[in-house]
């Protein structure tokens, strides 16, 4: 149940720090919190750009929070594979979620191009 509440905690912690973060920081307050929450892997940061903050920011903006989010994400994974694992486990983890994540930023070329 503990789990569960702090989860709930820092759901509503970061939607409201997204809320802050478009208001009043701009569009480097979006990057910075984009890069804390695919770091934390926080989830509400993507309903946030999908739903609460749309009036504010584009669909590609939104697109290229996602795709960046999810490149992050597997970034993220691959650490876990790294420290949970053996070491050779560890290596071909990280390795390989790395490549699928700079592979997962390759639709940002049309996106911000």
């Amino acid at each position: 149940m503990r789990a569960a509440f702090l989860f709930s905690l820092l759901f509503v912690f970061t939607r409201s720090l997204s809320q802050v973060a478009a208001a009043h920081l701009g569009k480097g307050g979006v990057y910075a919190l984009r890069a804390l929450a695919g770091i934390t892997g926080i989830a509400s940061f993507i309903m946030d750009m999908t739903q609460t903050l749309s009036s504010w920011i584009t669909v590609k903006r939104t697109a290229e929070d996602i795709v960046t989010w999810a490149s992050n994400r597997n970034v993220e994974k691959g650490c876990y594979g790294y420290e949970i694992a053996d070491r050779k486990t560890g290596r071909q983890s990280i390795r390989l979620l790395t490549g699928v994540a700079l592979l997962g930023l390759v639709p940002l070329i049309w996106l911000v191009g």
